[in-house]
């Protein structure tokens, strides 16, 4: 286990003197809120589908629209409603 820990840590020490020893100069200017940028863009993309994941899954697992697709669209259920009672008299 001390073994483990102590090749791990030489391993990242080795790594960062290499790092720096090729180190070679930038010819180029990278704004630097372009990483940030993307960090946002994907963060996001990330929350997007996460939300729509969510509404798929929960759509689902009730086997139906959802209580709120319901009530947003009470033009649809109102037909369902009415031409249901209407065929049962």
């Amino acid at each position: 286990m001390k073994f483990r820990i102590f090749f791990s840590i030489f391993c990242a020490l080795e790594l960062f003197v290499l790092l720096i020893a090729l180190e070679q100069p930038a010819h180029a200017y990278v704004d630097p809120g372009s990483g940030l940028l993307i960090f946002q863009v994907a963060g996001s993309m990330l929350t997007g589908a996460c939300f729509i994941l969510r509404r798929k899954l929960r759509s689902l697992l009730r086997l139906g629209p959802s209580v709120k697709e319901a009530q947003e669209d009470p033009m649809n259920s109102g037909e369902a409603q009415s031409s249901g009672t209407n065929a049962s008299r």
